[in-house]
């Protein structure tokens, strides 16, 4: 079994799921019953059946994943559009920004997990799609862009996260379903295909972020437990399956992002919990198993929640939509608001924005220390074609800009 671990700088929490508020909104929705009536009822495809995608067809989507592969590429795999939950994949290639079909997946799903395996190969597995919440998982093979089936996980899941292990394993915890929010986990082994239970949480997550830490163990931190956010951290120990509760980096504020350094240390971005939050990150001692001392925040603040990404060459990315000018107008247009910390120095600095606001986006880091920004919404709430911007935008860290990276189209 291939034991080399994944890049160090990871887009999304687990190799890629959905962005924080996206899933816990969903799976917070899913305790109440109202998502998944709301969105059976807006598609097009009988329960059960994916949404097929004509050819040179824009899709704007939400809730998707977007995971970089092991030659830079990005795959973009589901999520939601104006219709319901698609089974489309797409790749893009950031050298030339343009976009390619990569099929289609066996199932239409949403705020499921897309993890790059020791081999190259991208594991998906549960997310949510009419009628419930899935427990199916499947395998995408770059080299060939074949997708393969592999073993169901053992339980259903929906907002949940995924990190390999340092011997190729991969760690699937928490999420939902139609009863609730959990803290089991589990294992899938790539050499065999198959799930097997590990020990539970200490606590239930959904929309949470995992870490693979130097020493083998995995960090997970935040996520929700509906109606409020957890702040609270773990470590999960492969060598005897136990988990340990330990501090959260914040007693107070959200966890938006999870990544790991190319020193291998591990960062967390948070969100203050105010009507115009600002951003920073803390940094976790892997062998005092403790967090450090914070970074400044961001100069400018945002409307609530801005999403992060870790970059090679100790960077944090934080995008989102800036506070309005007048607080007591809520109902200013949005403005994008990109700004970039350097580790190292402590220090902030803005970027150029986004062309387009984005709520919810998935952000993909590359190896250059450059990083891609794919779907997400213009404003919270129930997708429309006119709220989903199809285009893609791509970070240069060398010119702190954004550029077009084409549209989610494929060919």
């Amino acid at each position: 079994m291939a034991t080399n671990t994944p890049p160090p700088a990871r887009a999304t929490p687990a190799g890629s799921r959905p962005n924080y508020w996206v899933p816990a909104l969903v799976v917070a929705a899913l305790i109440v019953g109202v998502a998944l009536v709301t969105f059976n009822a807006r598609t097009r495809s009988a329960p059960n059946e994916q949404v097929e995608v004509p050819l040179a067809t824009v899709i704007g989507r939400t809730g998707h994943t977007a995971t970089t592969l092991s030659d830079g590429r990005i795959l973009v795999v589901g999520g939601l559009d104006d219709h319901g939950a698609v089974a489309s994949a797409l790749i893009l290639d950031p050298t030339t920004r343009q976009w390619s079909n990569a099929g289609q997946s066996s199932a239409a799903r949403y705020n499921h997990t897309a993890t790059r395996l020791t081999d190259g190969r991208v594991l998906v597995s549960g997310g949510c799609c009419s009628p419930g919440p899935l427990d199916s998982a499947e395998l995408f093979d770059p080299a060939t862009s074949a997708w393969s089936s592999t073993g169901s996980m053992v339980h259903k899941r929906i907002g949940h996260a995924a990190e390999v292990l340092s011997d190729g394993r991969v760690l699937v915890t928490g999420g939902g379903d139609e009863t609730g929010l959990s803290a089991t986990a589990e294992l899938y082994d790539p050499a065999t295909g198959t799930w097997t239970p590990t020990s539970n949480m200490t606590t239930v997550r959904s929309a949470h972020h995992l870490a693979a830490l130097e020493n083998g163990k995995v960090l997970a931190v935040g996520g929700c437990c509906f109606p409020a956010a957890i702040n609270s951290a773990e470590l999960y120990d492969p060598a005897t399956e136990a988990w340990t509760a330990i501090d959260g980096p914040s007693s107070n504020d959200i966890t938006v992002e999870l990544g790991v350094l190319p020193s291998g240390t591990a960062v967390a971005i948070l969100a203050q919990q105010q009507d115009a939050p600002g951003a920073y990150a803390v940094r976790f001692d892997t062998d005092t198993e403790s967090w450090l001392p914070p970074s400044s925040i961001t100069p400018s603040m945002f409307r609530p929640f801005p999403d992060g990404v870790v970059l090679e060459g100790n960077q944090v990315l934080v995008v989102g939509t800036a506070a309005p000018s007048d607080p007591a107008n809520r109902n200013e247009p949005g403005v994008p608001l990109a700004q970039l910390l350097d580790l190292d120095g402590d220090t902030w600095s803005q970027t150029s924005a986004m062309a387009t606001v984005r709520i919810g986006p998935s952000l993909s880091a590359l190896p250059a220390g450059d990083a891609v920004a794919s779907g997400g919404t213009l404003q919270i709430g129930i997708p429309t074609p006119v709220t989903m911007p199809p285009a893609a935008e791509l970070f240069r860290t060398s010119e702190a800009s954004w550029v077009p990276a084409g549209t989610m189209t494929t060919p």
